[in-house]
């Protein structure tokens, strides 16, 4: 009986030191995905270190990537995020006009992605997912539909109903009910682009109404002065495809938008 005991004894301990050595290993995985991401960005030593300290005492679970940043605490991420997105904040009209925790959380949530010259970002038509922050860089905004053999080339001049630069936003329609993109846009220089799915900006602009006021204000006055023709002018009419908090603010943007493309 004592020697069952004793090897019961000896199986917990194995056990417990495996799942010991596997946390550690976990662990340290953990910190260097850390450390890459804090040098890939650039992140001062004095801000670097608290970050690092954090996640070494806390066990962070999702550490890879800019997503690094979604579990530390507020003053740590807003630190960073006034670092890495400090030109996003001071000319985006969006970022202008929104309270700071808006701005922090929506940043926080961004991926940065670099784009080639000429290369086609969406199409008239398409699901609508993303929506894109120029950090650096110019896009073409194209008249119409435009046949894909043509769009990875320059384009013509009389196809480009507009140009995007730094500091401008585009691919909102997502957000406002638009399941189709409504524009083709296409790179018109080397881009560097911090973009939003979708799903996390429509769960902000459940917390901050006032986002989808911005956002639709913004929306209507380009598809008006662009005069574009809605690629499925049934989103303007279906209350789900708007986020319930935002509900009654989107009725104003609809008429508008009726009224001024007729």
């Amino acid at each position: 009986c004592g020697g069952f005991v004793f090897s019961l004894l000896i199986g917990a301990m194995a056990a417990v030191m495996a799942a010991s050595k596997k946390r550690e290993r976990a662990l340290q995985d953990k910190l260097q995905n850390v450390t890459s991401f804090l040098r890939d960005n650039h992140i001062p030593h004095s801000l670097s270190s608290k970050v690092y300290q954090f996640a070494r005492v806390s066990g962070v679970n999702h550490l890879e990537s800019e997503r690094v940043i979604r579990t530390l605490p507020y003053g740590l991420r807003r630190d960073i995020m006034k670092l890495l997105y400090d030109d996003l904040l001071k000319t985006v009209p969006l970022f202008l006009k929104m309270e700071e925790a808006f701005c922090i959380e929506c940043c926080s949530r961004m991926t940065m992605m670099f784009w080639p010259t000429f290369e086609v970002v969406y199409r008239r038509g398409e699901i609508s997912h993303d929506v894109y922050f120029i950090n650096k860089g110019q896009v073409n905004i194209l008249k119409g539909s435009v046949d894909f053999d043509q769009l990875r080339s320059k384009p013509r001049a009389n196809q480009v109903q507009a140009v995007l630069l730094s500091g401008s936003y585009f691919g909102e329609s997502s957000v406002l009910g638009f399941k189709r993109r409504n524009q083709t846009v296409i790179t018109r220089t080397m881009c560097h682009f911090s973009a939003v799915t979708r799903e996390d900006l429509m769960d902000l602009v459940e917390m901050y109404p006032e986002a989808y006021k911005e956002l639709a204000k913004g929306y209507l006055h380009r598809m008006t002065s662009h005069q574009v023709t809605l690629v499925d002018q049934a989103a303007l009419a279906d209350p789900e495809n708007v986020p319930k908090h935002a509900r009654g603010q989107e009725n104003s943007f609809r008429q508008s938008y009726l009224v001024v493309s007729r």
